[in-house]
């Protein structure tokens, strides 16, 4: 399949990037001509996205972030802005999940998981869409979420 470069110019910021649907994501937006920051966790980032940036040292930048911390979201996007610019594509994916039966449980468990999942991408989502209004750019979000919101497991 040929590669359509439909987002050569844009500057993408993917959280939740070192694996899984974000790494995915990650490799699409590069073939399509991106500038993809790549955020996680410092000891998620692993050889998978190490081996990445390799292959894309001009068009691929990794920052260190935590969204659960107001900070360190602050420093991610001027991080993100300073090497590629304004972001046009925020693909919001950062998220915990703690797999535990219910009564096993605990508050500081639950609050992570907040912390992440709702303030993380609410905040990060935030801060992305001040700087396209500042900058006057029209792009895009995507918010990922769980099918885990929709149905019920053991």
């Amino acid at each position: 399949m040929a590669d359509s470069r439909r987002l050569k110019d844009r500057h993408a910021l993917v959280t939740g990037a070192a694996g899984g649907i974000g790494l995915a994501v990650l490799e699409a937006y590069l073939r399509e001509g991106a500038r993809c920051t790549a955020a996680d966790l410092p000891r998620e980032s692993g050889p998978a996205l190490a081996a990445l940036m390799e292959r894309h040292p001009q068009q691929l930048h990794y920052v260190s972030a935590d969204v659960a911390r107001s900070e360190s979201i602050a420093a991610m996007i001027a991080a993100a802005r300073d090497r590629f610019g304004p972001i046009s594509v925020l693909f919001n994916n950062a998220a915990v999940f703690d797999m535990a039966p219910l009564l096993e449980s605990d508050e500081r468990m639950y609050q992570r998981l907040f912390d992440v999942n709702v303030k993380g991408m609410f905040f990060v989502m935030q801060a992305v869409l001040r700087q396209m209004v500042e900058s006057d750019i029209r792009g895009s979000v995507i918010n990922l979420a769980s099918q885990a919101g929709r149905r019920g497991e053991a």
